[in-house]
């Protein structure tokens, strides 16, 4: 046994002992280069609840440390140096808050307090709002917060948010509770995507507006749209009566096409372009079938012209593919059914590709006047 160890004593009384070795190793170090002595002008913290604060503190260098020393049932649980910070003189006014909270007063009007988890408050004496930073060395150029706290000096009420540069986020302005954002409030990302609405961890219900001006309303979880229940596109689409839960990867809605028509039938909940139902054309055509990704006729489908002709078949990138049979429903002298490829036979005699065929509103209104021209000339 060590003849200067006494394992009862260390057993019984020796974590009394281990804040004042910290400060005494700490005020020992380096002692062959500079002389350091302690900051008599410091005020002896006493012993609060369970824990035991000491403070020790170097004349040279400037430098004040914190060590918090918690205990309970008389057995040492936790040492952790909090920070060390530089100033210019050392304050004069130091005391302890709760929960190993340090206050001190930087000016007459400005007072400070450090968190055990390194976290740095300031606040004006005629302003109820806290300045967070999120350590010391931040402080006072790199602010994290701006609003209310709760007792235990984390962002709770109204605030905002200020993110770093590597955050993908720039602000939050609105509610925070226990630290975290949660109800109403506005999000900015960097890339200029602003979310107006309710916040829950990772949960958001409300608009977003996309730095392409493209505006959706709807719900996310963990920044995936979970439900959609408006669109308003910067292109001039437009998705409203929105139904989910039919099939899972599709939204049944209705979307306003500009310059094609009106869509009504399911949508892609990814891309949120047309997969299965009917377009009635603005010129009057109506297709009823499948689209591709940029809204055209692609898939199984049937459409039907204005004067009841009909083509049922296969289209592909908005034409009819003459690779695969279809069905050419006729009316009026030649009334009847005409089956086979489109480009063979009686199919190709009667039916006319180019009226099945993708058109925009623009290139159906140049027909309109080369026929009215043409109809002019006759007369």
């Amino acid at each position: 046994m060590h003849l200067f160890r006494n394992p009862f004593f260390e057993r019984h009384h020796g974590h009394l002992l281990w804040p004042y070795l910290w400060s005494s190793l700490y005020r020992n170090n380096d002692t062959k280069t500079k002389t350091q002595t302690p900051n008599t002008d410091l005020p002896a913290l006493p012993k609060i609840g369970h824990e035991v604060l000491t403070v020790s503190g170097e004349e040279e260098g400037k430098k004040l440390n914190y060590f918090l020393w918690n205990e309970k049932d008389g057995k040492r649980r936790q040492s952790v140096v909090i920070v060390t910070m530089d100033f210019l003189d050392f304050p004069k006014n130091i005391r302890k808050v709760s929960h190993g909270v340090i206050a001190m007063m930087l000016d007459d009007e400005t007072e400070m307090f450090i968190c055990p988890n390194g976290k740095v408050f300031t606040k004006k004496q005629h302003d109820s709002r806290y300045m967070m930073y999120n350590q010391y060395d931040h402080f006072p150029n790199k602010l994290a917060y701006c609003g209310d706290v709760n007792l235990d000096f984390k962002p709770h009420g109204q605030g905002k948010f200020l993110f770093y540069a590597d955050n993908e986020y720039l602000t939050y302005v609105g509610d925070a509770e226990d630290g975290q954002i949660r109800g109403e409030g506005i999000l900015t990302w960097r890339n200029g995507t602003v979310a107006e609405g309710i916040f829950d961890r990772n949960y958001f219900e409300g608009k977003r507006t996309y730095p392409n001006g493209d505006v959706l309303v709807g719900m996310w979880t963990n920044d995936v749209l979970d439900m959609l229940k408006t669109a308003d596109f910067a292109d001039g689409r437009k998705i409203y009566n929105t139904v989910h839960g039919l099939m899972k990867h599709f939204i049944a809605a209705t979307m306003i096409l500009p310059d094609v028509g009106n869509f009504v039938g399911q949508i892609w909940n990814t891309s949120l372009q047309p997969y299965r139902g009917t377009m009635p054309y603005l010129e009057g055509r109506i297709y009823e079938g499948e689209f591709d990704c940029n809204h055209l006729m692609h898939g199984n489908g049937k459409m039907t012209l204005p004067t009841g002709v009909s083509y049922a078949g296969k289209w592909q990138n908005g034409y009819i593919c003459i690779l695969v049979p279809g069905i050419l429903t006729l009316i009026g002298e030649h009334q009847g059914e005409i089956r086979g490829h489109p480009t063979v036979g009686l199919m190709a005699e009667h039916l006319t590709m180019d009226d099945f065929s993708y058109k925009k509103v623009e290139k159906v209104e140049e027909e309109k006047v080369e026929e009215e021209e043409e109809e002019e000339d006759d007369e």
